[in-house]
Formats: C-alpha cells, structure tokens, sequence
C-alpha cells in the first residue's frame, strides 16, 4: 500500500503532513555548526525488506568542517534520508521538532512546506558507526543554532519536488539523486506526451 502523505500547494515546495560511497571523507564524530542547503523529493520507493511503499525525501546539510576540492577549502556535506511524513513516530518530526525546540501546531500538522528549513542553521550531532565493515558518518541528532552561530551557506541552495517540477531536473542535482528518482513509481508511472501530426499535415509547411 502506498502512503499518500503530500499534497501540492501552489509551487511552495514539499509539503509534510501527519498522516553513498565510503571512499570520501567523512565529516568528524562530534557537534557541528551546520546549514541546511539540500532539500531533494527522491518519490514513493520500494522497502523490499517490509514489503511496503513510503515517499522519500533526502535533507543535506554543509558543515563547520573544510575538505580540499580542487585546491579549494569547501564545507563538508552530510544528508540524512527521510520517510515524508510528520506522524508521532517519524524521524522526520522527531528531528524537526528537535531542531525547531519545540512541537508543530494542528495547523503545521495539517501542511508544512519543508521550503522553509532551507538555508536554515542548526547543530549537527554525528556518530561513527560500523557497518559491513566499513565506517559511515550518521546524523545521531540535530539541536537549535548556538548563540554565537552565525553566518550564511557557502554552498549554493538545491530543492526539487517531484510535484512542482515533474521530471525536469534543476540544474546540478546529483546524478546519483536522478537515479534514486528514477526508480521512484512516479517516475515508472510517468508517461511523456507525445505529439502526433495529423494526416494531411505532415509536411504542410504552415
């Protein structure tokens, strides 16, 4: 069964309701200043393991941590995957209501536009954690900005909702985030119009 948990609102963004590779560095263990700069509508995916359907969203945020990129200092990135949805037990509200310090109204239940978290500061606490015998950064919990975080995102802001854009992919979305969204039902169920010329028509010059 799939889990219809969004709606479209006019082109405002993805709306929650209640109903990579290890060969890169990873960003330390520890508390890190942090902005949120990525937020990307990866569609209804497929969990073979529970046998069921969840829209899925993915929430990347740059760090208080540099790494060389072509001789240039960059923010590290790190990005956590959610199920959309504000329900009790969902890490999606559980982080946001954490971030936020406090609980969402019946109203921001009802519909809350996740646009407006992005650019947004906060603290990132990350946990190294061993898996298959490798190692993975993981996002163990986000907290309010510090009183003296300040300062703007370095990286550039990236959204896409498959709703607002269908398939017309934003300029520099990942290509490993094209993959994911092409294997979402949305994108198996998509079909292009395809426009067909008339008989007599064809080769009519005007």
């Amino acid at each position: 069964m799939k889990l219809n948990i969004y709606k479209r609102k006019n082109k405002m963004g993805l709306i929650a309701k209640e109903n990579g590779s290890t060969d890169f560095k990873k960003v330390s263990a520890g508390v890190h200043e942090s902005n949120c700069i990525s937020i990307w509508d990866i569609g209804t995916q497929e969990n073979k393991k529970f046998e069921k359907f969840n829209r899925k969203i993915m929430i990347q945020w740059e760090v208080d941590e540099l790494v060389d990129v072509e001789g240039v200092e960059k923010p590290m990135t790190i990005l956590k995957e959610y199920t959309l949805s504000l329900n009790d037990k969902s890490n999606l509200r559980a982080d946001l209501v954490s971030w936020r310090g406090r609980d969402f109204t019946e109203a921001e239940l009802d519909g809350f536009d996740l646009k407006d978290i992005l650019g947004k500061p906060c603290q990132l606490n990350v946990v190294h954690r061993e898996n298959g015998g490798k190692t993975y950064a993981n996002i163990l919990a986000i907290m309010p900005k510090g009183k003296s975080q300040s300062g703007d995102p370095v990286n550039n802001l990236s959204f896409y909702s498959i709703d607002d854009s269908g398939f017309d992919y934003p300029e520099g979305l990942p290509e490993w985030i094209i993959k994911k969204v092409e294997q979402s039902d949305e994108f198996k169920s998509f079909s292009p119009k395809v426009e067909t010329v008339s008989e007599g028509e064809e080769g009519c010059p005007f």
